[in-house]
Formats: C-alpha cells, structure tokens, sequence
C-alpha cells in the first residue's frame, strides 16, 4: 500500500504532501529571485563606486599611476598623461614607459619594495616623457591591498 499523501504534524493538523511540497518550492523560487536581485543590485552598486573612484583618481592634479604586482599599469590618470605624453590607452596593461632602460633595475627594485610593504616617500627617481625629456621626480608610493 502506498504512503498516504498527507501528514500528520505533532499537534494534529493535516497537510495535504503535495500542496505543502508546491509552496516549499514555491518559497525556494522566490528566495533565488530575491537572491538574484539583491546581487544584481550590489553589482550595480559596486560598479557605480569603482567608476566614482576611478574619476577621483582622473581628477587629480597630480600624476597618479598604478601597477599591479607584475609591475603592469592598471591606473594612468590625466595628469601623467599631461606630464609624461602617453595616453591612458597607450599604456594600461603594460610596463611603464618613462622608465628609460638605465633605470629599469633600480625602478623593479622599487616594485618589489612596495610589493613587500613598504611606503615610499619623496625617493628621487629619473623618468622619461614621450618628447624623450629626462624628468628628475619624487615618487610616493604605497602597498594597496
């Protein structure tokens, strides 16, 4: 003889399995679309902050330039562009091209030290724009998780 399809709870309500089984579903259902909605939203609100962030960066006047941990530029704001003559375009996802090949040691040197976590402030280095002018610069720099 089959299970009957209904239940008996502790206090002696009777649930019919299949209606119970469909509003089970039902609520697993709603929880994956209100799952998905809340990831869309902090999706949206993610991409909003890094776009804020990233115009922040752009608007200050100072050169900005970041690298990741293979010393490749993720960040070229619009001042290096103005100092160095490279446009963001041009130098993203590559090694920095101000560094002339006479100071490329002592430029990977740095890297490691910032990758290591050190914070650097006022070191003196010489770069390189794109006219080939030689720039004598103080580089701050710091470790970003």
């Amino acid at each position: 003889m089959p299970p009957s399809p209904r239940w008996r709870y502790a206090r002696g309500a009777e649930v019919d399995w299949n209606a119970s089984f469909d509003v089970a579903f039902a609520a697993v259902i709603a929880g994956l679309v209100a799952l998905t909605i809340h990831r869309a939203r902090s999706e949206r609100r993610m991409f909003a902050d890094r776009v804020h962030f990233e115009r922040q960066i752009d608007a200050l006047p100072l050169a900005t330039i970041a690298f990741d941990g293979d010393a490749q530029i993720v960040t070229w704001n619009r001042a290096a562009a103005r100092l160095f003559g490279w446009s963001p375009s041009e130098v993203v996802g590559r090694r920095n091209p101000t560094v002339a090949r006479a100071f490329r040691r002592e430029s990977d040197a740095l890297h490691r030290r910032i990758m290591e976590g050190e914070t650097l402030r006022g070191v003196e280095v010489t770069r390189t724009s794109r006219e080939g002018v030689q720039l004598e610069l103080a580089l701050y720099s710091a470790p970003i998780d």
